[in-house]
């Protein structure tokens, strides 16, 4: 309620302490909001290496969700170096543990990751960015 402000004025800082609280008692989704709040600086300083600790934690109890952020995590460089086989892997465990529950497109992100990777293994860098929609298209030479 606090963090959303819900019934109550909005206090990020006195919800991110009862998140950490709670978090520092194994609750698996606690970890996750504290690393979303280290993430985005929300009730405590921005903190990157924090952000990835908490979802790390979490993703090693299994949280699916803290697995899809480091799955992002790592496809993006965030806290982390960027490594796609690491984002395949923790996109595969998120599945394992749940997330195909959450949407399906964690599916096809799954796939989008495996063929991305399989295309940069093939040193066609460039046909994997296209693919994953991050370059192009570009226009005909003429």
């Amino acid at each position: 309620m606090l963090s959303a402000g819900a019934g109550v004025p909005r206090q990020l800082d006195e919800a991110f302490a009862w998140f950490l609280s709670a978090a520092k008692q194994n609750e698996v989704g606690a970890m996750v909001l504290v690393g979303n709040a280290y993430q985005h600086g929300r009730g405590v300083c921005e903190n990157t290496a924090e952000a990835v600790w908490w979802y790390m934690r979490a993703a090693k109890l299994r949280d699916p969700i803290a697995c899809l952020i480091l799955a992002s995590c790592a496809e993006s460089g965030y806290g982390v170096p960027r490594n796609l086989k690491c984002a395949l892997m923790w996109m595969n465990v998120a599945i394992q543990a749940g997330a195909m529950a959450f949407d399906a497109i964690v599916f096809e992100r799954a796939i989008d990751l495996a063929l991305r990777l399989a295309m940069s293994k093939q040193g066609d860098h460039l046909r994997a960015l296209v693919k994953a929609g991050v370059a192009g298209p570009f226009p005909a030479a003429g």
